[in-house]
């Protein structure tokens, strides 16, 4: 027979949010990283400041599967083409941000970039 002992501190319920010392920590990681674009945030910008849409087009990939193939058109109907795999809430890292503004012929300081830093 095992004993059970009554226990000392009664359980409590943990509640899930974050504590005011962890938005302290999370606000001094993201200070010491800046640079944190997704592609939707940098879909919005293009289509608001530069008029460019967000589009696909469905095409059959070699195993018979419908995919989407992104692009953007501008306001002249000039079509870019996006890589496939991105997501919209993937992080772009300064070097696809830097591709994609060249390709699309906007400047790279509108996204905090120089042409030395890519």
């Amino acid at each position: 027979m095992s004993s059970k002992r009554p226990r000392k501190t009664p359980l409590q319920v943990v509640r899930s949010g974050v504590t005011q010392e962890e938005k302290g920590q999370l606000l001094e990681i993201v200070a010491e990283h800046p640079w944190s674009l997704t592609l939707e945030a940098f879909l919005k910008r293009v289509e608001s400041v530069y008029g460019y849409r967000y589009k696909y087009f469905p095409a059959v990939d070699p195993t018979r599967q419908e995919v989407r193939m992104p692009y953007l058109e501008g306001p002249d109907g000039k079509r870019v083409h996006l890589p496939g795999r991105l997501e919209p809430e993937d992080q772009l890292d300064p070097f696809v941000t830097a591709s994609l503004c060249r390709r699309l012929r906007i400047p790279l300081e509108d996204f905090g970039l120089s042409a030395t830093d890519s």
